[in-house]
């Protein structure tokens, strides 16, 4: 039975360098990706970029420092922003190109908060959200959990929205456009809690069957002192 199918794999973030953690998602999605298309599968890859956050907060500030007479940081410019030429380029994404790893859609984090307004709304009526310390959350325990499972961190107290909210946004914003068969997560296992209560989320909205959604693990690229590379350690 053909299937359309979603594997989101890649996960780099727009303002950090890959490391060697990230050849694990490119190569295990883009083999799953080989395989459900051979098996006769409509595959569609995203590389669903980080593209929201502190890190992004960090690149702007940079960029105003080096460059503080770009028009963007003019509040009385009333031109067309998407006309300036930023002065940084690609060259981590292209990285992907040498390793033979090709996506179909080059989505961020930040393309589905278009749907945020329609999402919400849906979300409220839903009467799945509760009030706690400020923020909006979900709960999404069950009464056979051999661990806790945390309520999903919708909206924070400071107001901004979490990872957990744009996945939801993302898992929406799939539906829409696309109304995918099965989505398959390829991201490391220590996200394993994450995609628990993202999947048990939008199951309660009745977006998705359980069984449309997988999160397929691996383990981490560790140095020396037996933690994982990060970036901004310089690893």
């Amino acid at each position: 039975e053909k299937k359309k199918i979603i594997i989101d794999y890649g996960g780099a973030n727009v303002a950090k360098a890959l490391h060697v953690g990230h050849l694990r998602s490119a190569n295990i999605g883009e083999a799953l990706k080989h395989l459900a298309t051979t098996l006769g599968h409509e595959v569609i890859g995203d590389a669903h970029l980080g593209d929201y956050g502190r890190p992004l907060g960090f690149v702007v500030k940079e960029i105003k420092a080096r460059y503080p007479n770009l028009e963007y940081f003019n509040e009385n410019y009333k031109g067309d922003f998407s006309e300036i030429k930023l002065p940084i380029t690609n060259e981590d994404l292209e990285v992907y190109n040498d390793i033979n790893v090709d996506f179909e859609l080059w989505n961020g984090e930040s393309d589905a908060a278009e749907y945020f307004d329609e999402f919400d709304k849906i979300i409220k009526e839903s009467k799945l959200v509760k009030e706690s310390e400020g923020a909006q959350i979900i709960e999404v325990k069950e009464d056979d959990d051999s661990i806790e499972v945390p309520p999903v961190l919708y909206i924070k107290s400071n107001g901004t929205i979490s990872y957990q909210t744009t996945d939801l946004l993302t898992l929406y914003q799939r539906k829409k456009e696309i109304n995918p068969d099965e989505i398959w997560y390829v991201v490391d296992g220590r996200q394993s809690l994450h995609f628990t209560q993202v999947f048990r989320a939008i199951d309660k909205l009745h977006l998705y069957k359980p069984e449309q959604l997988e999160h397929i693990p691996f383990g981490t690229m560790n140095g020396k002192d037996g933690k994982p590379f990060k970036t901004r350690d310089g690893g």
